[in-house]
């Protein structure tokens, strides 16, 4: 097993990614192609077990995960009525136990609906999400919906998984969406600065997250950051958005 390197005893240690690749395309001028190259160097330099894509088409993740190499799952999230949405790439390490989906509904004419994607895996459950980018009564709707939904499928005492949920919200730490979130869920990822990414230019906002739900599971974080030009040389060019990560560590399941 390639991830043996990761378990000490009882306890296992997995590295989340939550990257918005841009349809592969906010570069493409640039580099002259679509950056699957880059986005697969980034999540296999980061040895990430498991990354959760926003703004991806379905054609796209198996591309992706071709670029990546053998040896990973993937599952594609559309949002109704949108050119894209949100997927999920798995190490085949991983035991999946099933695959949940569910749209989060438009609450103001004219603005898009958006998705929730679910991967429970034997250790975790990994959620991937893509809030409004301009209504901020959508972002919290969304916020409440995907709360509602954790806590009827894997609330205190109905579960022994941690549930993870990460993806770009669309908004900054102490904007209202995650002040909201924090009534329920736990941030584990750091608030360093991913997005406008541009060449040459530093970001200035912190917009992707990582949440853990607070349903009583017990875990440690370890590193987390977003992955900067001097940690990776090829993000620049690789989406407008910073891809965050987060090493978390949980008892491994029966």
């Amino acid at each position: 097993d390639s991830k043996d390197w990761k378990t000490v005893q009882e306890s296992k240690t997995f590295t989340f990614m939550t990257y918005n690749v841009g349809k592969f395309q906010k570069f493409k001028e640039e580099i002259g192609h679509y950056s699957y190259a880059e986005v697969a160097s980034v999540i296999r330099h980061y040895d990430a077990d498991i990354v959760g894509l926003n703004e991806i088409i379905d054609s796209q993740v198996q591309k992706l995960s071709t670029e990546i190499g053998s040896g990973w799952n993937f599952y594609f999230a559309p949002a109704a009525g949108y050119d894209n949405g949100n997927a999920i790439m798995a190490s085949s390490d991983l035991k999946e136990v099933r695959r949940m989906k569910f749209d989060l509904p438009c609450v103001t004419e004219g603005y898009q609906t958006r998705s929730l994607g679910v991967m429970e895996c034997e250790d975790f459950v990994f959620c991937v999400t893509h809030l409004d980018h301009k209504s901020e009564n959508a972002q919290i709707t969304g916020v409440n919906l995907i709360t509602d939904w954790a806590e009827k499928n894997f609330g205190s005492g109905k579960t022994s998984k941690p549930v993870i949920l990460l993806g770009d919200m669309n908004c900054e730490p102490r904007d209202k969406a995650i002040t909201k979130f924090k009534e329920n869920w736990t941030l584990v990822s750091s608030t360093e600065l991913t997005f406008p990414c541009k060449p040459n230019q530093s970001p200035t906002k912190c917009i992707d997250f990582i949440f853990v739900y607070n349903n009583g599971v017990k875990y440690d974080v370890g590193e987390s950051h977003a992955v900067t030009p001097t940690r990776h040389s090829n993000v620049t060019l690789a989406s407008d958005h910073l891809p965050m990560y987060a090493d978390i560590t949980f008892k491994k399941q029966k």
